[in-house]
């Protein structure tokens, strides 16, 4: 019965009803705010939005498809084969003792003109 317990809780994120619980737990302990779309963990995922605020910084992305390369975890790496964002959005408060610029500051990411499959960015 251990086993078959052990066994269920492995398999959860190779399914889209198992995706959805971890996705609920993530929601639950607070530590990042994501809506879930379709898909599963470990495989082609979809999600509305991924969301996370440590200390100040906010980091929002919203309508995010993945598609995970499970050949990297027998190098104890993480790697996508797809990460496709449709708006990125990065809110820094500034503290009590700044103040914060009048103009916003504008960065383009060295990889924005990159394509799926089209070579790695490093930066």
């Amino acid at each position: 019965m251990l086993l078959l317990a052990l066994s269920m809780v492995i398999a959860l994120p190779f399914s889209a009803t198992g995706t959805r619980l971890l996705i609920a737990w993530v929601n639950d302990s607070g530590l990042l705010r994501v809506e879930y779309a379709g898909g599963s963990l470990f495989g082609d995922l979809d999600l509305d939005l991924l969301q996370i605020e440590v200390d100040g910084v906010e980091l929002q992305l919203d309508r995010v498809k993945t598609q995970l390369d499970l050949d990297c975890f027998w190098i104890s790496t993480f790697c996508l084969n797809t990460l496709e964002v449709e708006s990125l959005t990065l809110d820094i408060s500034a503290s009590d003792s700044e103040q914060a610029p009048a103009n916003p500051v504008f960065f383009k990411s060295p990889c924005a003109d990159r394509q799926a499959g089209a070579g790695r960015c490093r930066y």
